[in-house]
């Protein structure tokens, strides 16, 4: 994906979060995400990381040690605590235009984990984000393609293996065997670890994934 195009999709998606985050009352920023343990307002404060200095993310790490995984989920929520929804939507507004990331991250980590936040947030407040499928197919690849590596600590593993992913609104495919079809959206939601993804997919490789 060609770098500018990549980080307007990055913008896109982060202004639509915005435009989603200004609409939701007390009761709907409680509401538990797709990430266990997490609620749409934890999903928020994580969104804002990008807005913390190094020694902001040391200070944090170091009243959270353990796992990234661990620093990341009470990270975020330590971060939604303290501050009121209209901060941590203006922190993320803020970074609308900004093409900072992580050390050893870059756009595609950014873009893939608003997909999956954008995900995350919408679905247990009824809503259809209706991501487009052309830019989910190049993020789950890149999901897949981090083969239990570091970077794939941070998503629950189902298991892909075995199992021939198939796309209906995009030409992607993944996998050999039996075969679990369904919108980009629903796999991308399998490959990130996703249960809810099941409730769009289709197929004999079905039962595989639930094992």
């Amino acid at each position: 994906m060609d770098t500018d195009i990549l980080w307007a999709a990055v913008d896109t998606r982060r202004r639509y979060l915005v435009d989603l985050f200004e609409t939701l009352t007390p009761q709907q920023w409680d509401t538990a995400s797709l990430c266990a343990g997490w609620t749409v307002r934890d999903v928020a404060g994580h969104l804002t990381m990008l807005d913390m200095s190094t020694l902001d993310i040391v200070r944090l790490a170091l009243r959270h040690p353990g796992s990234t995984n661990r620093l990341i989920h009470k990270g975020s929520q330590e971060i939604a605590s303290r501050h009121s929804t209209e901060e941590l939507v203006a922190k993320i507004r803020a970074l609308i235009g900004s093409r900072r990331t992580f050390p050893g991250l870059g756009g595609m980590e950014a873009l893939l984990d608003l997909h999956a936040h954008t995900l995350d947030v919408t679905l247990p407040l009824g809503i259809d984000p209706e991501l487009p499928p052309d830019q989910l197919a190049p993020c789950a690849d890149h999901v897949i393609g981090y083969a239990g590596g570091r970077h794939s600590k941070v998503f629950a593993h189902l298991p892909i293996d075995g199992v021939t992913l198939r796309a209906t609104d995009t030409d992607w495919t993944h996998g050999t065997g039996p075969e679990a079809s369904g919108r980009m959206q629903d796999l991308y939601l399998v490959v990130t670890g996703r249960r809810a993804g099941f409730d769009g997919v289709t197929g004999p490789g079905v039962a595989a994934l639930r094992d």
